[in-house]
């Protein structure tokens, strides 16, 4: 997904801040909102982005889930 034409305001958009970039916000938003697990095409289809792009973004955050798993030192 290519970067936004005009910077966003943390006030409207906090979720694009907070997870990094707009497609982990839509990514984010379809998982949360489905009942069951879904193939990337499929987000990739609720989302209007590429699934290329929608396999990057799991990537990223299945290692920020893994981070978040391992117990602290």
């Amino acid at each position: 997904m290519r970067p936004p034409s005009r910077t966003q305001s943390a006030l409207r958009c906090p979720l694009n801040h907070v997870l990094g970039t707009e497609a982990n916000v839509r990514v984010m938003r379809a998982l949360s909102l489905s009942d069951i697990p879904i193939s990337i095409p499929e987000i990739a289809r609720l989302t209007l982005l590429q699934p290329s792009g929608v396999a990057r973004v799991c990537e990223k955050l299945e290692d920020v889930v893994e981070a978040l798993r391992k117990p602290r030192e």
